[in-house]
């Protein structure tokens, strides 16, 4: 538990205790998403297997929405990074000429 809480954090070490005996085995879905590791679902061992494949495609539709969300703000946050580049170049030569005529 010292191990998921220091992962994870101290909800994912909780919910990991609160399993009931009863309920395991139970398959714990672990996400990355805007660099946060957390528990996304816990799907406990009495499911039957018709009720676990549409869990796991959930899990699999979620991350790829975060996973094209993140590729977009990273795309805009390069674009932005570029505009404020090519400013900054401009801005220095306009700089550098107008010390050439003084």
């Amino acid at each position: 538990m010292a191990s998921v809480s220091r992962s994870l954090g101290s909800m994912a070490s909780i919910t990991i205790q609160t399993i009931e005996v009863e309920q395991l085995p139970a398959l714990i879905i672990v996400m990355r998403a805007r660099s946060v590791t957390e528990i996304f679902t816990v799907i406990h061992g009495s499911v039957s297997v018709h009720e676990l494949l549409p869990s796991l495609i959930q899990a699999v539709d979620v991350f790829e929405q975060q996973q094209q969300l993140e590729i977009k703000e990273e795309e805009e946050r390069a674009a932005r990074e570029l505009v404020k580049r090519e400013q900054d170049e401009a801005y220095f030569a306009s700089l550098e000429a107008d010390r050439q005529v003084i």
